[in-house]
């Protein structure tokens, strides 16, 4: 019972959705079991672990049945069969959770319904008021365009149905429209997607998406859907700036132009978008970073942390909790714009919204990085000590810090083991990019060096190893390894 499918999904359930789920299974409606309310009932109190002893087949026998003798065999079967039917009513109640917090879908059965019944005064009512999208959050993407694209295929039946051949025509455009433009954006935006399988060292097969884009005259399409004013010209042209700034990397003009057209077009989107707008507008200035520690985007990376903060677009939607990889990037960002009040600040004030299960571990990251760039390194070894590898990029971030406390203390040996560990992590993981991990390798190289200077007191190496680390293009740390060739 404990290892059961049942056990496995209720302990995801939040304290609401388990009362939601026993009010589900009380409605006739969903249940027509007289015995599974009962069972659900009983069981609760074991919930959210479920490892009491008392939760086994035999007592949850005689709970249900009382008065009747346990076989082992039968009776044991029988328990097995009611979970398994709780536990299809689960995957019946998650559909249902779904469903009601998804108002396009709720819609689009909606006026199916009245369409099949022929209320056709009802149909149109409700397709007028469906027609405004203002309030969806993904308006202006792929997701929005397909919502869309059923809501107006409703319409195009109904319109057979009545024998509207006007509008039955209209329809036939519009619903064609809403699949060319949610294809464009969805491919003009596919370099993300790309991007990202790079960086976790996956292979991109052939796809169809790629291969559209590239045999498409894409300057030629959206100059005529600017000359006709066409309705989805903007979108097309957002996607498009997003395209460029992927196929052309080290071109920042395109970096600019999307900038503009994110801030000229902010609202025709919604908060989803704006959200993966902004967000595609960071990760080219992270990019830029790693080619180079240039000045103007680290400025400009954190100036964007801020405006999506200002706006309310730093989580993927307003259910949503923020994605650790953001909050440790805002961290780092600001830190190396010396905003470290800042930081702090946001720390006090955004940790909360951070999934649970990653408060503390993300406190005791966040805290450390701030006292080490205080110079506070003893206070830094106490937080940084305290890091759990519960996120990817924390296994590189905390050795690459622990080296740096540990050399800052004078503690030469444990910064010579911390090395050695990095070197053997750095060798064998599979879980960075290849870039990432050149930047830690040529980190270790330096520290390294630079640990051997200052251990064995050669200052005359210095100069020479400052040298290099300026010229090195890929370098993590790299303004530490400087400033500690200079200030030694």
């Amino acid at each position: 019972m404990k290892d059961s499918k049942l056990v496995k999904i209720l302990k995801t359930f939040s304290e609401q959705e388990f009362s939601e789920f026993e009010k589900f299974t009380d409605s006739p409606f969903f249940c027509n079991s007289k015995i599974l309310p009962e069972f659900l009932k009983y069981i609760k109190q074991f919930y959210p672990d479920f490892n009491d002893e008392k939760f086994n087949a035999e007592l949850i026998f005689n709970e249900l049945y009382p008065g009747k003798i346990f076989e082992s065999k039968t009776s044991e079967n029988l328990i097995h069969k009611l979970s398994s039917e709780l536990f299809k009513l689960c995957k019946e109640f998650l559909i249902h959770s779904k469903l009601k917090n998804d108002d396009n879908r709720r819609k689009y059965y909606l006026l199916e319904s009245f369409r099949t019944k022929k209320l056709n005064s009802e149909f149109e009512k409700e397709y007028k008021i469906t027609g405004s999208d203002g309030n969806d959050i993904y308006k202006g993407g792929t997701d929005n365009f397909i919502n869309n694209y059923f809501r107006t295929k409703s319409f195009l039946e109904y319109s057979i149905d009545k024998g509207k051949a006007v509008d039955a025509f209209e329809s036939i455009l519009t619903t064609g429209e809403y699949i060319v433009i949610a294809a464009l954006t969805k491919g003009f935006r596919n370099g993300d997607t790309n991007l990202a399988a790079l960086n976790y060292n996956i292979d991109t097969r052939y796809n169809l998406i790629d291969n559209f884009i590239s045999h498409l005259d894409s300057e030629k399409l959206l100059a005529s859907m600017k000359k006709n004013n066409d309705r989805f010209y903007p979108y097309a042209e957002v996607s498009y700036g997003i395209h460029k700034i992927f196929k052309y990397p080290d071109d920042d003009r395109h970096y600019f132009n999307l900038k503009n057209l994110v801030f000229n077009h902010y609202d025709l989107f919604g908060h989803t978008e704006r959200y993966i707008l902004y967000h595609t507008l960071i990760s080219f200035c992270s990019r830029r970073l790693y080619a180079e520690d240039s000045e103007l985007f680290k400025s400009e990376e954190f100036d964007l942390f801020e405006k999506i903060l200002e706006l309310g677009i730093y989580k993927y939607s307003q259910n949503d909790s923020i994605q650790i990889n953001s909050f440790r990037s805002i961290i780092l960002s600001a830190v190396d714009n010396n905003k470290l009040q800042w930081a702090e600040n946001f720390v006090k004030n955004y940790l909360k919204e951070l999934h649970p299960e990653y408060q503390e571990n993300m406190r005791y990251y966040s805290m450390a990085i701030i006292h080490f760039e205080k110079k506070e390194f003893e206070k830094a070894l106490e937080n940084i000590v305290k890091v759990k590898y519960d996120f990817i990029l924390f296994k590189s971030d905390v050795k690459n810090y622990m080296f740096k406390i540990y050399y800052e203390l004078g503690l030469f040996d444990q910064a010579y083991s911390m090395l050695d560990t990095m070197r053997h992590y750095n060798t064998r993981t599979k879980d960075i990019s290849d870039s990432f991990k050149q930047r830690e390798t040529n980190f270790i190289k330096y520290a390294a060096e630079l640990l051997k200077i200052r251990s064995r007191d050669q200052k005359t190496s210095l100069e020479y190893l400052k040298d290099k680390a300026e010229a090195e293009k890929f370098l993590g740390s790299r303004n530490w390894i400087i400033e500690k060739c200079t200030k030694h």
